[in-house]
């Protein structure tokens, strides 16, 4: 069943975060933290003026630089954005 198998993936993944979890009758899932599974979603125009700080916080200049970025803005970020953006954002910057 397929939302069993992502029902699965789920508490793989929150498994810290998520402490109830149960699928109801009309297929939806229900968790007593449900706010707390995901980042939340935050607006890239609203991230693009933090990477560009932490870009000339550590003076990060070509793409060799990514992983000095990366670090402090998974900090700093962390639980606001997803660091594939995160990431996304610095390639752009530095490119």
């Amino acid at each position: 069943n397929f939302l069993t198998i992502l029902l699965g993936e789920i508490r793989l993944k929150t498994d810290k975060r998520l402490s109830a979890t149960r699928l109801n009758t009309n297929g939806t899932i229900t968790t007593d933290k449900a706010l707390n599974i995901l980042p939340v979603d935050t607006n890239r125009n609203e991230i693009k003026p933090r990477v560009k700080e932490v870009i000339l916080q550590v003076g990060a200049l070509s793409s060799a630089d990514i992983g000095k970025c990366m670090g402090l803005l998974m900090q700093r970020l962390s639980g606001k954005a997803e660091g594939s953006l995160i990431s996304k954002l610095v390639k752009e910057e530095l490119a």
